[in-house]
């Protein structure tokens, strides 16, 4: 399943200005831990398979990976096309899951997950620091004349993002921040991404032809170790296509 990638931190992360030449030493390795099938599996259908694409999510057959190395340093794993820092070092693809184990309280559909009224999906992994994008392709239907919904959490006692009636909604530690979305066709594939790093929090929305629409709060604690990664639905149905974790440079 193809979809459209998102990387908006804004204010949230810093940046380098190019300088030195590119250093004598070897990047790092672009390996993964070995999700199930990732050997086998194109998530975005450009060529490279999951386990080794630096860029899972977003077609880039180049891999190309040379905003670290335009600034003197090693290339750090994760390719321009989906980079959220790609000046700095230290980012790194923490989580992928482009194809999904049967869950108990939702279904299959192909390489997607479906989730009904209630449906619901928990990613579980290794704690994974504060300083991160979490990001996912989702897809929507209408029923009786109403789009559905689906919510995207940190299970750690922190917010979310939220896309239900319309509405984009930022649930933080701080009161929640709403903006509308334009109607789009049903099944649209859309990315929703939840940025959290230096006390604030970012919500965002695209889809092919749409502007981003980002939302952004303070929080009102310090970052905290991503915990579970949590999907469910709010209304019938919705179609999660790939969970991505991204983490930030410190």
């Amino acid at each position: 399943m193809r979809c459209v990638g998102l990387v908006v931190v804004g204010a949230l992360g810093g940046c380098v200005e190019p300088g030195a030449a590119p250093p004598a030493e070897s990047d790092p390795p672009q390996v993964r831990p070995d999700p199930r099938g990732a050997w086998a599996h194109d998530e975005d259908g450009d060529g490279v398979v999951d386990a080794i694409d630096n860029c899972p999510h977003v077609a880039n057959p180049d891999q190309a990976d040379a905003g670290e190395r335009a600034a003197g340093a090693l290339a750090d794993g994760v390719g321009d096309a989906c980079d959220p820092q790609p000046a700095l070092v230290g980012n790194a693809v923490a989580l992928f899951v482009g194809q999904f184990d049967p869950p108990e309280t939702a279904e299959l559909d192909g390489d997607a997950v479906r989730l009904g009224v209630p449906g619901w999906l928990v990613l579980e992994h290794p704690p994974i620091p504060g300083r991160a994008v979490m990001q996912a392709g989702v897809r929507l239907a209408t029923v009786d004349g109403r789009r559905g919904g689906i919510a995207m959490t940190r299970l750690d006692g922190g917010g979310g993002c939220q896309l239900v009636d319309d509405r984009l909604r930022l649930a933080a530690p701080t009161p929640a921040s709403i903006a509308g979305v334009p109607a789009l066709p049903p099944g649209t594939p859309l990315t929703l991404a939840l940025t959290t790093a230096s006390g604030r929090w970012q919500c965002a929305l695209a889809a092919e032809g749409l502007a981003p629409i980002v939302l952004a709060a303070p929080a009102d604690a310090p970052d905290a170790d991503v915990g579970q990664v949590h999907f469910y639905a709010m209304a019938d149905h919705a179609w999660v296509d790939y969970v991505v974790v991204i983490t930030l440079a410190p």
